[in-house]
């Protein structure tokens, strides 16, 4: 079984109706991160998740958001918008359900886009380049003319969903970050530090400081570009 079907987690309803849109730090070059569980995911009891972070981090602290933010911090000042669309990765829908947390992303006005999606996406329906196409426009809705982006390939990889965010990245000539032999990797991932196979299948304490090590350099990357 592959660690992309090793994640029961469920998609849906991931932040149990708490606000999906976190803000970190108020001044400095504007980063939006729009993710799914491994962004941020609101306590779980049932399923042994208590934390209000990127899933199988010990403490939000240790998440790749927060060492992300840290690290970029201790170069220059930057500022924070994480937007948790998971819900987004199965219906394909952000114009109706995300609709306020859009309007606060706008009005943010992001200078860098990272987007940190793909986990929960079936490669059954991408027929036709359905997500590439749709990421597409829910990443350009985010930005402005001049915003720069980040993609990154799954941390559990699939075959169809990676291709197809390669392929927006190459279309849109955006960055591409590679995370993929990071979720082959046992040493990145919470393992029997979790009960619940889903939550043990994402990335740990490791695993997480990998993911912001990567996005860090790309970050770098594109300012000076």
């Amino acid at each position: 079984m592959s660690a992309k079907e090793q994640n029961t987690v469920c998609a849906e309803r991931q932040m149990r109706g708490n606000p999906r849109i976190e803000y970190c730090g108020d001044s400095g070059i504007k980063v939006l991160i729009v993710g799914n569980s491994i962004t941020r995911h609101s306590p779980a009891p049932e399923i042994g998740w208590e934390n209000d972070c990127g899933m199988a981090a010990s403490a939000a602290e240790k998440d790749y958001v927060h060492v992300l933010f840290t690290k970029l911090n201790e170069h220059r000042p930057h500022r924070f918008l994480v937007l948790q669309a998971a819900d987004f990765e199965r219906s394909f829908e952000y114009e109706q359900s995300l609709r306020g947390e859009m309007e606060l992303v706008k009005a943010y006005s992001p200078d860098i886009v990272v987007g940190r999606l793909s986990e929960n996406v079936f490669a059954k329906d991408c027929a036709g380049g359905a997500w590439q196409n749709v990421y597409g426009q829910l990443l350009s809705d985010c930005g402005r003319g001049d915003t720069r982006y980040i993609l990154t390939t799954g941390f559990w990889r699939s075959e169809e969903v990676d291709g197809q965010t390669r392929a927006l990245a190459s279309e849109r000539g955006w960055k591409l970050v590679e995370l993929g032999d990071l979720g082959d990797d046992p040493a990145m991932l919470a393992g029997d530090k979790f009960w619940h196979s889903g939550v043990a299948v994402h990335p740990g304490d490791e695993g997480m400081r990998a993911i912001a090590d990567r996005l860090y350099k790309a970050v770098l990357e594109v300012e000076n570009a």
